[in-house]
């Protein structure tokens, strides 16, 4: 009777050995595997090719099934790898795991990649296939395995000549630290981001917290002393503080009235403040609000000095900006951008950076020191890397992308998000967000906001805005129904240092401009008024006074009507003129008083006409 083999009753046949060969035909993340003791290291009796495949098994948590869990699995060229014969005939060979060493010799040398037990992805390797094309060299931008004289010069892709760059983009040979040219080291040697290489132990150096690629990258691409609104400092890239308000920057002083990164209450000094809050439109201005034509001076209005609360430049520049905040945030400030700058604790931060790995935390360790075995990290071949970092004062989830975007959460919970390239996000529901603290948003280039629906916004402290160029609003799209409305509970101010056109309605018989001040009406012209009413003779002009109506010009007034100027007061009429008062009737003058009419005279009264009638 012929033998019957079952498995699990035939024995239990395990190996150690070195993967070869990842490129499985059937993608199910088979590898081929030399098994020490098995298959002899000689590549001309057993090449690469003729290894079996052997099956990956994968962990529980892993159902390896319709795409679902971690595929394919993770196994590199020249790794070592343990396992078992599922068959009698040791061609059914199972992996179990792997087994990290340290790596004494690299790959990338002749007696390497010419030997089994060894990656053989080398462009020198003498292994080829049953075409005598290299079997296992690198391959190209293209595609197509490289291959030894298969091009005069640089090879053509797309009709664009291009240089492969075999030595960077090979993954290996593992280990690395080879020869990219296998005898010397004209193009370098085999490496990776992270700096590893062979002589040193498999475990990623962020695990050990020996030094990697990353860090440095992470930190030298950092950005620092990003300006925030309103600031009333100016970037000195020589020094982490920021000259003042001045007129020479090279001789001033350092200064602190402008806005804080943190909301706080603190006093720029000990002069009061109250009248910052004085500010509507002029807060936030950046040379102040006491410059030409605001100043009390000639020859601007003399009204400007009513308003005692803005003639504070010499206490505060930039009264509004250095007022302190509505809402006290300081409480949120952290070690990486605390209140007040390090070492001149006189001055509140008016700029922040970016979290680099050797900032401390609130508790005062720094934020990546990484000591083994607590940080545990998977990285990719290209650079792509996870870390979940236990080490005591250090706690750390950060995920990198070999390009520099990365996102690190620290032990203090604070989140650092770098994105290096453009940043993408559709929200399909609705977008809720609470921020605790405060928001410091500096664009440096454009912004463009499309509301398609309402927009609600509500202030419940200050509102300080400045625009350094054009300003163009346009409110609604239909005139009868749209509308803007502007409510303001207690005092405005505006500045206009050029001219103003303001232009209301678009149909004359339908649209008007109406005007209701509850108290005074103060108007100072500084030079000539130009005023004019109607476009059609039946248009007029109609003025009530309730009381007294007074007119005072330095020289003359002149009146000019088409046909008649009507007068009537309900008790008197006074005309005081400084010389002379003339006027010219076309035709008639009449006048009627209610009960006398009296008119005295330092001088002569002279009237001529052709017929005077006095009483008749």
């Amino acid at each position: 009777m012929a033998d019957m083999n079952y498995m699990g009753l035939d024995g239990f046949v395990w190996f150690m050995g070195v993967v070869e060969d990842r490129n499985d035909p059937e993608q199910l993340g088979r590898v081929r595997v030399r098994c020490l003791g098995f298959n002899s290291p000689n590549l001309s009796s057993i090449p690469t090719s003729d290894l079996p495949w052997a099956h990956v098994m994968h962990p529980t948590t892993d159902p390896s099934m319709h795409g679902m869990g971690k595929t394919p699995s993770f196994l590199v060229e020249g790794g070592w790898v343990v396992g078992f014969f599922r068959d009698v005939d040791k061609q059914q060979p199972v992996i179990i795991g792997t087994l990290p060493g340290v790596p004494e010799t690299q790959g990338g040398i002749e007696s390497a990649y010419n030997s089994g037990f060894n990656d053989p992805r080398h462009k020198n390797s003498n292994q080829v296939n049953s075409v005598g094309k290299k079997q296992y060299a690198k391959e190209d931008d293209d595609g197509e395995t490289w291959n030894a004289g298969e091009a005069s010069g640089p090879i053509t892709k797309d009709g664009v000549n291009y240089d492969p760059k075999y030595g960077d983009k090979s993954y290996g040979p593992y280990p690395l630290g080879g020869f990219v040219n296998g005898i010397d080291d004209e193009d370098g040697v085999f490496s990776r981001a992270s700096g590893h290489s062979f002589g040193e132990s498999d475990t990623n150096r962020l695990a050990k917290g020996s030094g990697h690629g990353m860090l440095s990258a992470k930190d030298s691409a950092y950005t620092k002393w990003v300006l925030i609104p309103h600031s009333d400092q100016k970037l000195d890239e020589e020094n982490p503080m920021h000259k003042g308000y001045g007129v020479d920057p090279a001789e001033d002083e350092y200064v602190n009235g402008g806005i804080d990164i943190y909301g706080n209450k603190e006093l720029l000094d000990e002069a009061p403040l109250d009248s910052a809050s004085s500010y509507s439109t002029m807060a936030g201005k950046s040379d102040g609000p006491n410059v030409a034509p605001r100043q009390s001076s000639a020859p601007n209005p003399i009204f400007i000095l009513e308003n005692s609360d803005i003639n504070d430049r010499e206490s505060h520049p930039h009264p509004a900006a250095g007022a302190p905040q509505t809402v006290d945030a300081s409480h949120t400030a952290d070690a990486i951008n605390p209140l007040y700058y390090s070492g001149q604790d006189e001055y509140t931060a008016e700029k922040w950076n970016e979290p680099r790995t050797t900032d401390k935390t609130k508790g005062g360790t720094t934020r990546y020191a990484a000591k083994y075995p607590y940080n545990h990290v998977f990285e990719s071949e290209s650079g792509h890397i996870k870390e979940y970092d236990d080490t005591p004062g250090s706690e750390r989830i950060h995920e990198w992308h070999r390009t520099g975007t990365f996102y690190e959460i620290d032990a203090d919970g604070t989140k650092h998000t770098r994105v290096v390239g453009n940043n993408y996000e559709v929200i399909h529901g609705t977008d809720f967000v609470n921020i605790k603290g405060d928001v410091n948003l500096t664009i440096e280039s454009n912004c463009k906001t499309y509301i398609k629906g309402d927009w609600n916004i509500q202030v419940d402290g200050n509102k300080y805005e400045t625009v350094k160029g054009n300003v163009h609003e346009t409110y609604g799209t239909t005139l009868d129904s749209h509308h803007h409305v502007t409510l303001v509970h207690g005092e405005r101010e505006e500045t206009v240092t050029k001219n103003v056109i303001q232009t209301y309605g678009t149909t004359r018989d339908k649209h008007f401009h109406t005007r209701l001040v509850t108290g005074s009406t103060n108007d100072t012209v500084l030079r000539n008024v130009t005023e004019t009413y109607g476009t059609l003779t039946s248009h007029g002009r109609s003025t009530t006074i309730s009381g007294t109506d007074t007119k005072s010009t330095g020289l003359s007034t002149n009146l000019t009507t088409g046909t008649s100027y009507n007068v009537t007061t309900g008790t008197s009429w006074n005309l005081t003129t400084g010389t002379s008062w003339n006027y010219t009737v076309g035709t008639a003058w009449d006048g009627t008083t209610g009960t006398t009419w009296d008119h005295e005279s330092t001088g002569i009264v002279t009237i001529e006409g052709e017929k005077i009638e006095l009483n008749p």
